[in-house]
């Protein structure tokens, strides 16, 4: 009766004992898991390290803890900082960072903001040659026209090599004297319009001063020509 009354127990002691065995070996599984990606975490680390100690870098290759770097790599650094850098030093840091990001934003509105400026003055600078390119295509073609005319009148008062002997120039060939002497007294009347100075239209007005006579004689419109044109020379000399 003893034996079996101690036998019992024993028996109803085995159906406990297998869930506190799972239990165990989840948990070490657990603890394996975490100290195995810790490992790796930790052999990634030490091959960067390795990298970087090497003196030989392709040429592209950056630092991928160097924030300004084009290879920065945000989780190595971030790894690297949680094994060297005290909580001193991680506080500082990320009020540094802080910082930083609020400088480069502002910096980047400040961008915006200038672009778009600058884009709207390029578009009212646009704006203010469409609407004066036709006001200065018609200067230029009133420009155009005046040169027109300033040349066709250089030819009319263009005085021919001889002018200086028209007084003396034989009487034989009437209708020459005859153009010659009309050419200059349209000369005198526009130096006397563009009011040319005095001795210039005097000095002038000399030289061909027979022809002209000689001109005036049968013609009463070229004679009061004539005296007009003594008349303003007479006044100008007397200022």
């Amino acid at each position: 009766m003893a034996s079996s009354s101690t036998s019992a127990p024993r028996h109803l002691q085995h159906p406990a004992t297998p869930p506190l065995r799972r239990t165990s070996t989840a948990d070490h599984s657990s603890v394996r898991s975490t100290l195995e990606q810790r490992r790796v975490k930790r052999g990634q680390l030490q091959n960067f390290n390795d990298l970087r100690n090497k003196t030989n870098h392709d040429i592209y290759d950056g630092d991928p803890l160097d924030i300004d770097s084009s290879s920065f790599q945000p989780a190595l650094y971030y790894e690297n900082l949680l094994a060297k850098a005290s909580l001193k030093e991680l506080m500082n840091l990320a009020s540094s960072l802080s910082s930083d990001i609020g400088t480069l934003e502002g910096s980047r509105h400040q961008l915006v903001y200038n672009h778009h400026h600058q884009l709207f003055a390029a578009g009212d600078t646009i704006a203010n040659l469409n609407v004066r390119t036709p006001q200065l295509l018609s200067v230029v073609t009133n420009l155009q026209q005046s040169f027109s005319s300033i040349s066709q009148l250089a030819d009319s008062v263009a005085l021919p090599d001889n002018i200086g002997k028209a007084a003396n120039a034989p009487r034989g060939n009437e209708e020459r004297e005859k153009k010659i002497a009309e050419r200059n007294l349209k000369k005198l009347q526009l130096m006397i319009q563009a009011k040319e100075r005095v001795e210039n239209i005097s000095e002038f007005y000399k030289t061909a001063e027979a022809s002209l006579v000689s001109l005036s004689q049968d013609n009463e419109v070229i004679k009061k020509q004539l005296q007009d044109c003594q008349n303003i020379i007479a006044r100008d000399q007397a200022q």
